[in-house]
């Protein structure tokens, strides 16, 4: 018998949708909630230098420190956000697929876990 947590249909899900989700562009970052590693908005807001970069996309807390220089549009719009949620600014100008696909991949991106409270 599996645990809640690890049947899908105990949380709502149809077969074949666990970690999946429409309103998350990030389906093969999703885990289950007790891997998650759960990170809180005091936490993000002390890494808002150049070599300590992190910020929160969606529900996600990602280091950028390693990306920062390599940023097209250059360092300084990643750093006006450093330390918080950059979530409105980043899906104006991006679609969140690049973070994957320019970043996570690359490993110039790394993801720390999820934002809490």
């Amino acid at each position: 018998q599996a645990l809640p947590h690890q049947n899908p249909r105990a949380r709502g899900l149809a077969a074949g949708q666990m970690g999946q989700s429409k309103s998350r562009p990030f389906p093969s970052f999703r885990l289950p909630s007790c891997f998650r590693l759960r990170i809180g908005y005091e936490e993000v807001a002390e890494h808002k230098e150049e070599s300590d970069c992190w910020v929160i996309i969606g529900d996600l807390v990602l280091d950028l420190s390693k990306y920062v220089a390599k940023h097209p549009g250059g360092k300084q719009s990643i750093l006006n956000l450093a330390g918080g949620d950059a979530t409105e600014i980043f899906d104006l100008v991006h679609h969140r697929s690049i973070l994957k696909k320019h970043g996570l991949q690359e490993g110039t991106i790394t993801l720390k876990g999820v934002v809490s409270g």
